[in-house]
């Protein structure tokens, strides 16, 4: 009896032992290697975004370490094309292998455009007044976000998801070599979102100071569409406290009475015949 039950006591020990020993790795602990060669897989659709005049200026080796705790670290090739603009200007698009050709292109444009319109005309016109952080101008590609459940959604989602797919191709290719901030509403589905927010210093009872504020903002968005030739869609909201004021662009019309949440399917319907 006594044998018997040491026999029993030394299967959990060994046991035990074997998961110690066997324990496999975690993700966390993988290091992915991207090594495909996007200049050459991309070169057809390079060639169209940048009218066949571009340059690799730099080609680097990168390994970076995720925030995220449920992957490991990444191993990727980054490069850095020089272009000129639509304006002439030189730019810099930088590209890896890590992440979708599409998503890089659409986030570069999207980053472009809502500094440019931050520093040229919001941080412009609002100079008078301190702004809280959460203030900037953001700008969206073909956005498809609410209710897309619905029947009469899903040609909305379809038709935006196929837009920013093809963007890896020459056929869907937006075409940076000729885009400028000026032109970006007729070269891409987009729209900006503004979002003012006044620090607490500042008085919006006092009508002569919140009548101010309004006609500068009213007035950096008739410079706007001025500026894209009254191709504007845009966002606009200014807050204050308790205060909020709201205005809305669609093709450089301002509109009214929209269905809330609704704005990117507005500006979709625009784009009908252009974009899809």
């Amino acid at each position: 009896m006594k044998k018997f039950m040491a026999i029993l006591l030394a299967i959990p020990l060994l046991t035990m032992s074997s998961c110690s020993v066997h324990f496999p790795p975690r993700d966390r602990d993988i290091v992915r290697i991207f090594d495909a060669d996007y200049i050459a897989r991309y070169a057809d659709t390079l060639n169209t975004m940048f009218d066949y005049d571009w340059l690799v200026i730099s080609e680097e080796e990168r390994f970076e370490i995720p925030e995220r705790m449920d992957i490991g670290p990444a191993q990727f090739i980054e490069w850095t094309i020089e272009y000129q603009d639509g304006n002439g200007d030189t730019r810099h698009f930088v590209l890896n292998n890590e992440l979708g050709f599409a998503w890089q292109v659409e986030r570069y444009v999207e980053r472009y455009i809502g500094a440019y319109f931050r520093q040229n005309f919001l941080d412009v016109y609002m100079e008078d007044f301190p702004l809280a952080p959460s203030t900037n101008v953001f700008a969206f590609i073909a956005r498809a976000g609410l209710n897309l459940h619905l029947p009469e959604n899903q040609e909305w989602k379809r038709a935006t998801d196929e837009y920013k797919r093809q963007l890896a191709t020459p056929d869907g290719a937006i075409r940076l070599a000729q885009l400028t901030p000026a032109n970006v509403f007729e070269m891409a589905p987009i729209r900006l979102s503004i979002w003012i927010t006044l620090g607490d210093d500042v008085d919006m009872y006092n009508q002569d100071v919140a009548g101010y504020a309004i006609r500068q903002i009213e007035s950096m968005m008739e410079s706007i569409n001025s500026f894209t030739g009254n191709r504007l869609n845009a966002q606009i909201n200014m807050n204050h406290e308790h205060n909020q004021h709201e205005w809305n662009y669609i093709q450089g019309e301002q509109v009214f009475d929209l269905t809330w949440g609704y704005f990117d399917r507005y500006v979709f319907e625009s784009y009908k015949g252009v974009f899809w």
